[in-house]
């Protein structure tokens, strides 16, 4: 058994010819070549995340629209909407404040936090 040297997989000497075309991919894992990254096939990966979920939402949408209609249907988005916004607000703002009036009304716990992340870490 031999080793190939730039990536050290194992070379059995039965395989030979096409069959370690394998062997010398680059080291990521991926061909790639500069005529693949010019124009638009480096958006290639974007274009095909956002069709899939065009694909996903839409189903949805028409989903909701057939069963309770128009009315039924903009009540659903907006609530859901709102229901969003407000939960955003919440994790965006709210909890982090939360955190620091914590902090700010009970020091000892930020020392209490400090003293077993130094634990865990095990620093002195």
């Amino acid at each position: 058994m031999k080793l190939f040297p730039a990536q050290g997989y194992p070379i059995d000497d039965r395989i030979i010819g096409d069959n370690v075309a394998h062997l010398f991919i680059p080291s990521n894992g991926v061909e790639t070549s500069m005529e693949e990254k010019e124009g638009w096939a480096m958006y290639r990966p974007a274009i095909i995340v956002v069709a899939i979920l065009i694909l996903i939402f839409s189903s949805i949408f028409l989903y909701v629209y057939s069963e309770r209609g128009l009315e039924g249907f903009i009540d659903w988005f907006f609530n859901g909407v709102i229901g969003l916004m407000f939960t955003g607000f919440m994790i965006l703002f709210v909890f982090p404040q939360l955190e620091k009036l914590i902090l700010f009304v009970f020091p000892q716990l930020g020392k209490l936090e400090d003293k077993l992340l130094k634990k865990i870490r095990g620093d002195k």
